[in-house]
């Protein structure tokens, strides 16, 4: 057969067109399909959830809080092999991809992924066992005066020294013996403590108590005495010439417990007493004509802030000055009172006479539809929980028939917005004001996230809190829910122009997180603003900070991500935590798979923490890894 007929024969027919096929399937394989379009308005996307690769976690949720604290054995972890997603996880990736904000509106969140393989990084072995210590020392302290009388009422706060961190506080609080004058702090670890007794009328004093551990009461006896105190004289003259014959003095206190602790990199809790503040009601007090000088006692050491004000002919003044009394000294300050601007908030707490004013608003808005108010009311800062009222409200109209001259926040609730229009005025007299409500549009598109699926019949919701300003006093809250049958919710607001902060979070289960959890941006007049984000299982991590010797380690700082170390973004130090002074750490709404768990023990370099583990967290569970060693 010669070469033309075996070219045109049957098998060699055969053989090129199945090579032919071969090529054209790898070529349309490598085009992929069409991008779906993205779905136009309406509240969800109907349509089936794609299929996944990932693990329904309901298991992995029901075994990890069945098993013992501390359990780490792999059939106790649920599903710590939880498949990764097919795609990055990244808000606004894929085909229902979001358009980027409008031009007339500026944005800001954080970009969050998944990674398909945890990066390489530095690590360390995790060194965990199921026991966890049990706290059985005790420290009993006996308040006495230097007169040998029992204080029945002491204020007492216990403290432990944190490494790195100086002084935690801790929430302990002490049981009062038979006779009263007996306090004893029980379940205590071991660790080096400070008791202090802050009782008013004495002079604050403290005492360091070691505890070794086992079985261990240490006691500890307080003497109060009567604080040392230091004479301050102030003189008086306005800024404009003149002296005044009397002057309006508030004082506040500087050192009084602050119940916030500053970390490595953020500063977590909250104030017992917001320092600083005016905690003590104004006086008017007469300058004695003879000297010319105003005489106050402070407390040796105690840094206080007197504000003082005066008002001649219509106008106001104001200074501000802070003291520090001195042991044996008495010191003279100079105190120039400013003249203050007509609109300026009342600096005496009302003990300036002033006239109040009225004041009518009106709106209209920038589309042209009516206005409806639903509420209208000042406030004197973004924050404050306390606000006045309109005293009439009709329409698009509101009055306000007598408030106190100054600087005010107006906030008016308008139906059909799905946030309050706020704008700082300055009221000086009465007046008409009218506003025209300039709105923007923004649209936040949730999808929920195909690595990993939780329990059937899981309510798939979420939340949307609005914040004005970043103000949370004036926020709108929204809860939103993806249905079983839909892959994405849009949520369409129409808001007044302005600065936004959007918070996200899991609705009510604590299993469930959003990413971004916040979002800022700036909404300009006709301006659409896109976010996008995505709701995804969670996961729970539980451990316990021990030394060698099996004490917990207080004020360990820690952070759950996907960066190892070294490669750290400044953008998560706000998910940094915080552990307790008896070492525990918790952590909800973690990521779940292989992630990094980072360390800060001594080191205050975000970039390199003491310890960095690699841990396999289970999707829609919990993790409990019982006692970590960390030194």
């Amino acid at each position: 057969m010669n070469w033309s007929e075996k070219l045109t024969s049957f098998p060699a027919i055969a053989a090129a067109a199945l090579f032919a096929a071969l090529l054209l399937g790898v070529v349309f394989g490598l085009m992929g399909p069409s991008p779906r379009p993205l779905p136009a308005g309406g509240e969800t996307t109907l349509e089936d959830a794609p299929k996944s690769d990932g693990v329904k976690a309901g298991q992995a949720r029901q075994d990890s809080r069945e098993r013992p604290s501390g359990d780490l054995r792999p059939e106790a972890r649920g599903s710590s092999n939880a498949a990764s997603p097919s795609g990055t996880g990244q808000p606004g990736s894929g085909p229902d991809k979001v358009p980027a904000p409008h031009a007339r509106g500026d944005g800001s969140g954080t970009v969050w992924s998944r990674p398909k393989v945890l990066k390489e990084g530095p690590k360390h072995d995790l060194q965990s066992q199921v026991t966890l210590p049990v706290p059985q020392g005790a420290i009993v302290v006996n308040v006495k005066t230097t007169t040998d009388y029992s204080v029945n009422q002491a204020t007492l706060r216990l403290e432990i020294q944190a490494e790195g961190l100086g002084w935690q506080p801790m929430a302990n609080r002490p049981r009062t013996g038979s006779d009263g004058a007996e306090y004893r702090f029980d379940g205590l670890f071991p660790g080096q403590y400070r008791v202090t007794c802050a009782t008013p009328g004495f002079a604050e004093v403290s005492e360091e108590v070691r505890l070794i551990g086992g079985i261990q009461e240490v006691q500890v006896q307080l003497r109060l005495s009567a604080p040392r105190y230091a004479r301050v004289h102030f003189a008086f003259e306005y800024e404009d010439g003149g002296k005044p014959e009397t002057v309006i003095v508030q004082r506040a206190e500087r050192g009084v417990f602050d119940g916030t602790m500053e970390g490595r990199f953020n500063r977590y809790g909250s104030s017992t007493i917001e320092l600083g503040s005016v905690n003590s009601s104004s006086s008017p007090y007469v300058i004695p004509p003879e000297t010319g000088l105003l005489a106050f006692a402070l407390r040796v050491g105690m840094r206080e802030r007197f504000i003082f004000s005066q008002a001649r002919e219509g106008k106001r003044y104001r200074a501000e000055m802070e003291v520090t009394g001195k042991d044996n000294e008495e010191q003279r300050q100079n105190v120039v009172l400013k003249l203050l601007p007509a609109d300026a908030p009342d600096p005496s707490a009302g003990l300036i006479p002033r006239d109040p004013v009225k004041v009518d608003v009106s709106f209209t808005r920038s589309d042209g539809a009516a206005v409806k108010l639903r509420r209208c009311n000042l406030r004197q800062s973004l924050d404050a929980a306390t606000y006045t009222g309109a005293t009439r409200i009709e329409g698009a109209a509101a009055e306000f028939a007598a408030i106190q001259p100054g600087t005010w926040f107006l906030v008016a609730e308008v139906e059909g917005l799905d946030a309050a229009f706020v704008r700082q005025v300055g009221l000086g007299e009465s007046q008409k004001l009218a506003f025209n409500i300039e709105l923007g549009r923004v649209t936040v598109r949730t999808s929920r996230d195909a690595g990993a699926l939780p329990p059937e019949g899981t309510r798939m919701t979420y939340s949307v809190a609005i914040l004005p300003m970043g103000s949370g006093a004036m926020k709108s809250h929204y809860v939103r829910e993806i249905p079983a049958n839909a892959q994405t919710d849009v949520a369409n607001f129409t808001l007044p122009a302005g600065n936004y902060t959007v918070n996200m979070g899991g609705g009510t289960d604590s299993l469930l997180a959003v990413e971004p959890p916040v979002s800022q941006f700036t909404l300009a007049l006709d301006g659409e603003i896109n976010l996008a984000a995505l709701l995804r299982t969670a996961s729970t991590l539980e451990f316990m900070c021990i030394d060698g010797a099996f004490a917990p380690v207080p004020g360990v700082e820690f952070l759950v991500t996907f960066s190892p170390a070294g490669e750290i973004s400044e953008s998560e130090r706000p998910r940094i935590q915080l552990g307790g002074a008896d070492g525990r750490c918790r952590l909800t709404s973690a990521p779940y798979g292989q992630v990094y768990l980072h360390l800060w023990i001594s080191s205050r370099d975000l970039q390199k923490p003491d310890k960095s583990y690699v841990i396999d967290l289970p999707a829609y569970g919990v993790l409990n890894l019982g006692s970590v060693t960390v030194r």
